[in-house]
C-alpha cells in the first residue's frame, strides 16, 4: 500500500505506512529502505541517509542499498563517502558497470583525479556502450594536458593514437574511440588523428561526423 502511494505522488500517507511496518518489523530492512526513499523525494538528504543507513545495519551486504547510499551521499554532496560506497559496491557487485562510472564521478568530485580515472577506464572497459564514461574520463584526461606545449601535445596525441590503434585491434571499440577522440583534441591538425578518428565515426555509424572528419582531414593531407 505504501509504494502505491508513492507511486500516486502522495508521500506523507506512504510514509506513514511505512513508519507503522517499520514498529511492527523492526528486523526487516525493508520498511526503512522505503522511508529512505520517500524522504530522497523530498529532498531531505540526510533523513534519507539516516534510513538507508539503518537498512544497512540490518543488511550490510546488499548491493541496491549500498548503491541508493552511495548516490544519496553523492546528491548531498558528500563526495568521499559516496566514493566509499561505491568502492564497496564494486567489491561485492562487480559485474556491475554503472558502479564503476558512478565511483568515477564521485572520486572526480571530491577531487581524486587518478582515482577517477581509473574508475572510468574500469566502466568502460565493462560496458562499450558506456559512452557518459567515456566522455567524463576524455574531458579529465584533456584538462590535465591543457598547460602542455604544442610539442608536448602532439607527443600525446601520438600516443593517444597507437593505444587507440592497439585497443581497437583488441576489439575494444568504445575505448579505442575514447583515445582517437583525445588524440584529436591534443593536436586537432593532424591528419593521421583525423583519418582515424573519422574511421571510428564511420563504424559507429555516426555518418555525418565520419564525412566531416574524413573532409576536414583531406584539407590538412
Amino acid at each position: 500500500q505504501g509504494v502505491s502511494f508513492v507511486k500516486a505522488g502522495d508521500l506523507d500517507k506512504a510514509r506513514g505506512v511505512f513508519e507503522r511496518a517499520r514498529g511492527l518489523q523492526p528486523r526487516d530492512p525493508w520498511p526503512f529502505f522505503n522511508l529512505a526513499d520517500v524522504e530522497e523525494r523530498l529532498g531531505d538528504f540526510p533523513e534519507a541517509i539516516r534510513f538507508i543507513t539503518s537498512a544497512l545495519a540490518l543488511r550490510p551486504l546488499m548491493p541496491r542499498y549500498i548503491e541508493f547510499r552511495a548516490a544519496l551521499y553523492f546528491a548531498a554532496g558528500d563526495y568521499a563517502r559516496s566514493a566509499l560506497d561505491y568502492t564497496a559496491l564494486v567489491r561485492i557487485a562487480e559485474d556491475r558497470p554503472f558502479a564503476y562510472a558512478g565511483l568515477g564521478r564521485a572520486h572526480a568530485l571530491a577531487g581524486n583525479t587518478p582515482a577517477a580515472k581509473a574508475a572510468y577506464r574500469e566502466a568502460i572497459r565493462r560496458s562499450e556502450s558506456d559512452d557518459v564514461s567515456r566522455y567524463a574520463l576524455e574531458e579529465l584526461v584533456i584538462a590535465e594536458r591543457r598547460d602542455l606545449t604544442n610539442a608536448e601535445r602532439r607527443v600525446m596525441a601520438r600516443y593517444h593514437g597507437e593505444t587507440a590503434d592497439r585497443l581497437l585491434a583488441a576489439g575494444a571499440r568504445n575505448a579505442a574511440y575514447f583515445e582517437a577522440r583525445c588524440a584529436v583534441r591534443l593536436s586537432p591538425m593532424s591528419s593521421d588523428a583525423r583519418y582515424r578518428l573519422a574511421r571510428m565515426d564511420r563504424e559507429r555509424s555516426f555518418f555525418r561526423s565520419y564525412v566531416e572528419g574524413l573532409s576536414f582531414a583531406a584539407t590538412l593531407g
